[in-house]
């Protein structure tokens, strides 16, 4: 899987639409309808293994920002989910993991990954 690339100093933005399978015809419509999350959450490794402290000492989740679903039909826009990891987590140069939860009222948790590296300036 191909890592994006930040430097040494950066922020990483990230944002996801949430949609859910379409209940009437989820074979013919693939991208489903908009869901909005009840919570968001992200979590960050590193290449040691160590989990970064998102959230404060100690704290390794940070929430993410919900911006709700704009209706109900195919052609509304899901609930967009986003972050933004602070450039105080990217003075180190290596290899990062970034895991991304939305939890829905239905009980579904849904847990997307997004690799990066952390690159020097050359």
């Amino acid at each position: 899987m191909a890592r994006e690339g930040i430097f040494i100093g950066d922020t990483l933005p990230v944002a996801y639409e949430c949609r859910r399978p379409d209940p009437i015809d989820p074979l013919h419509y693939q991208n489903g309808v908009p869901a909005t999350p009840i919570s968001a959450t992200v979590k960050v490794i590193d290449q040691d293994e160590t989990w970064l402290p998102l959230g404060g000492p100690g704290t390794t989740e940070a929430d993410m920002e919900i911006t709700p679903a704009t209706g109900v039909t195919r052609q509304d826009t899901g609930a967009i989910i986003k972050y933004t990891l602070p450039s105080s987590f990217t003075v180190v140069e290596g290899n990062y993991t970034m895991f991304i939860t939305a939890t829905f009222d239905n009980g579904v948790i849904l847990t997307e990954d997004k690799k990066f590296r952390v690159l020097p300036y050359r």
